[in-house]
């Protein structure tokens, strides 16, 4: 992740300008700078955590926009209020306002890709914020982010092949796109497995790839993964997995899938 610390422009300045006795006076100054940023950065990670509770993720923007003003050309700080402003407009119910969060998020991203290309979750959380704003405003109105999420999410799974993550996202487009533009559901599907194979402790991954199964008719697949998920017994996201149980029941019912749900 990126570490442009503002230290080394503050010890500078006071090297030519000042005493030995400033200089000293400079590095005190900018170590609790960086304290400050750290504990910002810290405060937004508890915050969007527990996004759960209502109000939290906009409390979790407040602390990263603290950091933002002691670093302002921080790209761990940007992704992070990327990933934030998701969590805010999610929870918002005014459509209009939705979008202007997603393009908000759109933004920040953009930034934390600008100034770090290298980084994973920037790409992650621009690929995101495309993908949602598209599935929004739907596939002809935002034409031009189609490829886009695509492109952000081949960037993540070649510096991290088992991102699970992106093979999420990037699965979604194949089994989303139209086959003249790309799509292809196997692919899709096949990216969903790798997502379960990679990061098996998350629920939400197996409800995902069930769910495409369903899609496609594939009743006996999707009631394997919907069993395995039942079966995690430490998920990654308790608060998730309960939404996502409670998602998959629904859908054993809607299905007349046959699953064992005894303890």
């Amino acid at each position: 992740m990126i570490k442009k610390w503002y230290a080394f422009l503050l010890i500078s300045l006071f090297w030519c300008l000042a005493t030995s006795l400033l200089m000293a006076q400079s590095s005190i100054s900018s170590e609790r700078l960086t304290d400050q940023y750290q504990f910002s950065v810290k405060l937004g990670d508890e915050f969007y955590l527990s996004r759960e509770v209502p109000g939290n993720a906009k409390k979790a923007l407040k602390y990263y926009h603290r950091a933002l003003a002691l670093k302002p050309d921080s790209g761990d700080v940007y992704w992070r209020l990327s990933r934030a402003m998701y969590g805010v407009y999610r929870a918002e119910l005014d459509p209009r306002k939705k979008v202007e969060l997603m393009m908000q998020g759109i933004e920040y991203a953009e930034k934390a890709v600008e100034l770090d290309p290298n980084n994973v979750e920037s790409h992650l959380f621009l690929g995101l914020n495309y993908g949602q704003y598209t599935l929004q405003v739907g596939l002809w109105r935002a034409w031009y982010y189609i490829f886009p999420v695509k492109r952000e999410m081949e960037i993540i799974l070649k510096m991290d092949p088992e991102n699970p993550y992106a093979h999420v996202i990037l699965g979604t487009w194949y089994f989303t796109v139209p086959w003249w533009l790309g799509g292809d559901d196997e692919k899709g599907i096949e990216h969903a497995y790798q997502a379960t194979q990679y990061q098996p402790d998350y629920t939400s991954h197996f409800l995902h790839l069930s769910m495409q199964l369903l899609e496609l008719g594939r009743k006996k697949e999707a009631s394997q993964v919907l069993q395995q998920m039942f079966q995690i017994e430490k998920p990654f996201d308790p608060m998730i997995a309960i939404e996502d149980r409670i998602a998959a029941k629904q859908l054993i019912k809607k299905y007349q899938l046959k699953l064992d749900l005894s303890e």
